[in-house]
């Protein structure tokens, strides 16, 4: 009786598998009409594991140790739970996974595993190949090295993994960061409203990044102080190459647009001002004359040159001028205006 009760007990622990796995299609299929995305049940990733596990040339006794484990993982293990069992395991079977991981967190060293990064990727199965790619690519977005981690992530299927709500977190970060406006809202919408089980602190971190990316304007003073932010970032990084020189280039290219665009602006004409309009010493002269003088103040036209160094003004005027400039725009704007000046000291005057 015992024997064949447990005989039972093992059929119904397997029905119950097959079930969940198949409703767990079925909600996926139904779902993507409407573009839901919930993270993969454990019974889903276990099974695609435990296949795993079998394949692998691992020996007879550790791939049971592996099997073991798997099957005592609680079926309503958190994401969190499953990721770090999913990548323990997926550890075992080449010991160039750890190099590959601690990589991720070396920016020196990383661009040497990228070769080894995809070998290493191919050999899983799609359900654990999509889970690692977010892994890897969560690792390098916290790292700051943005670029490689949207690579990463891009690459990885939404509806394999066990953790979607990072998965579009990590991209968001990543887009928020390289200034892709539009791809970072789109990510940002399908995790504030279109995923399942999303953490307090990824929705309120999404909603400041959300605020900030629909209030970025294109070609603005913001917009060049986070180039210039990205840049900065870049070189920390060990990055010099095309890119950072391409960045700075387009740097100097926007505030020499601004800066002509606001020379135009004043010299189309006169701004407003407060005060009194009816009290005859607030209005401005109408000539270039010495206040109080009855002469017109002409002068004779003279050759100013070209000589180098035309046009730069003295210390004391440019501390003015930063000044104004400072009372303007807000403070962090500093960085632009200064890397401005610096670009424009190193350009050759005709």
């Amino acid at each position: 009786m015992k024997h064949l009760r447990t005989i039972r007990v093992t059929c119904c622990f397997w029905l119950i598998a097959a079930v969940a796995s198949l409703n767990f299609q079925h909600v996926q299929a139904a779902e993507g009409n409407f573009h839901v995305y919930r993270p993969v049940p454990t019974e889903y990733v276990r099974n695609a594991m435990i296949d795993q596990v079998d394949k692998s040339s691992l020996p007879v006794k550790i791939r049971h140790q592996l099997v073991e484990k798997w099957s005592t993982l609680p079926a309503f293990s958190s994401p969190l739970q499953v990721m770090e069992a999913l990548v323990a395991t997926v550890e075992q079977f080449d010991t160039r996974w750890n190099d590959l991981i601690d990589a991720t967190h070396d920016s020196g060293r990383y661009f040497q595993f990228e070769e080894m990064q995809e070998n290493l990727l191919s050999t899983l199965n799609p359900t654990l190949r999509s889970n690692m790619e977010l892994y890897l690519g969560s690792q390098l977005s916290s790292a700051q090295m943005y670029d490689e981690a949207i690579t990463v992530l891009g690459s990885a299927s939404v509806n394999e993994l066990v953790d979607p709500a990072s998965y579009f977190f990590h991209k968001a970060v990543c887009e928020h960061n390289l200034l892709m406006k539009q791809d970072g809202l789109t990510s940002l919408g399908h995790l504030l409203e279109r995923t399942a089980a999303v953490p307090v602190r990824y929705s309120q971190v999404a909603e400041l990044m959300k605020y900030d990316l629909e209030n970025l304007e294109e070609k603005s003073l913001d917009e060049v102080a986070r180039m210039m932010s990205d840049v900065e970032r870049r070189l920390e990084l060990g990055r010099a190459g095309s890119r950072v020189q391409k960045l700075e280039k387009e740097i100097v290219s926007r505030l020499d647009e601004m800066i002509e665009k606001i020379e135009q602006s004043q010299n189309g004409g006169g701004g407003g001002g407060s005060g009194n309009s009816n009290d005859p010493g607030n209005q401005p002269l109408q000539d270039s004359i010495v206040k109080g003088s009855t002469a017109p103040g002409n002068v004779d036209n003279k050759d100013i040159g070209h000589k180098d160094g035309w046009g730069n003004l003295p210390e004391k005027d440019q501390a003015k001028a930063k000044q104004i400039l400072g009372s303007m725009y807000p403070a962090h704007y500093g960085k632009a205006i200064e890397e401005y000046s610096r670009k424009s000291a190193e350009r050759t005057t005709p």
